[in-house]
């Protein structure tokens, strides 16, 4: 099992090679991290509007919106520094809930009793296909063409996926599972399905062999902007959020 030794600074020494010594590291790594988070924000208090901004995001959401937000946020505030860590929906929710992250861009749903949030936009879904797929002469895609496919579904959507089918009096053959959203997209490249995706997937897509068509039946997700309740939350988030309200 792992020491620990808390003296005047932390010393850490563990069995790397062990389950209990990686998990070990892993968990006194994200102490760290929400200690020098703290100690930065405490040093932050009666100041100027500085110090670092801790966002997470999913790929997809969080490629389309953060960019232009923390653009603008500069602007106003450019003594304020950001840093962004992104997976999928319920990683970020983690962090978020663990106080490593001060706010995070998520598809819904989540927790309203964990969170509060701001509604940003309905993200639709789409379908990604190898190029020269048949699918991929198609303006739009239909459930009854899916449902003659193998699918490559997100992890966390795949109960979604199957009752959009099963709603229509279909069934989703759903081949695989993916998160995060790269290796949808590496498997659709591959040929070994059809991937079911935001579409805000297609602003990372140059340079990749695949085509991405909307689907007929419109079906779309909330995105949202989520921070934890019952904290105090540095003046920089603060400040963020309410620059995201003006915005919307």
């Amino acid at each position: 099992m792992p020491n620990v030794y808390f003296g005047g600074s932390y010393c850490l020494t563990t069995n790397g090679h062990t389950e209990e010594g990686r998990f070990f590291r892993q968990q006194a790594k994200q102490i760290l991290v929400l200690v020098n988070k703290t100690a930065e924000q405490l040093r932050q208090m009666g100041q100027g509007l500085s110090g670092t901004l801790y966002i997470g995001s999913t790929e997809t959401a969080g490629a389309a919106l953060l960019p232009e937000w923390i653009e603008g946020f500069k602007i106003r505030w450019p003594e304020v520094r950001f840093s962004l860590w992104s997976g999928n929906s319920d990683d970020v929710m983690e962090r978020l809930d663990r106080g490593l992250l001060d706010a995070a861009v998520i598809l819904e749903p989540f927790n309203g009793e964990k969170f509060q949030s701001i509604h940003i936009m309905d993200e639709p879904w789409a379908v990604l296909v190898r190029s020269g797929h048949p699918l991929a002469a198609e303006e739009t895609v239909t459930l009854e063409a899916l449902a003659r496919e193998e699918l490559i579904v997100p992890i966390r959507r795949s109960e979604e996926v199957a009752k959009w089918f099963q709603d229509a009096g279909l069934r989703a053959n759903i081949a695989c599972l993916y998160a995060p959203v790269m290796n949808g997209v590496l498997l659709a490249e591959r040929g070994l399905g059809v991937a079911i995706c935001p579409a805000s997937v297609h602003d990372t897509l140059a340079g990749w062999q695949v085509e991405m068509r909307p689907l007929a039946q419109t079906r779309a997700s909330g995105v949202s902007l989520l921070w934890k309740k019952g904290i105090r939350l540095s003046a920089p988030a603060e400040r963020f959020i309410d620059y995201i309200k003006e915005l919307l």
